[in-house]
């Protein structure tokens, strides 16, 4: 999803933040005729072809990631 407004993206990156638990950045096109920003999750992120960060949004508590807990074996491996 594509914002034209700078404060408009942030305040939805903040929000978007604040749920995941995990930082998010906001991306700016400037190949097109006006701005447009988006925002994409820290996990997985890959900056697309044109983009360029225009800002970080931390949460104020990241989520931690919780281990599985070891696999114990019962026949002996």
């Amino acid at each position: 999803m594509y914002f034209a407004d700078l404060p408009e993206i942030t305040e939805a990156a903040i929000l978007a933040a604040e749920r995941e638990g995990m930082p998010f950045y906001i991306l700016c096109n400037p190949s097109r005729k006006e701005n447009k920003y988006t925002a994409l999750p820290s996990r997985g992120f890959g900056l697309p072809p044109g983009f360029y960060i225009e800002e970080m949004i931390k949460p104020e508590q990241e989520r931690i990631e919780l281990e599985p807990p070891e696999k114990t074996s019962t026949n002996g491996f």
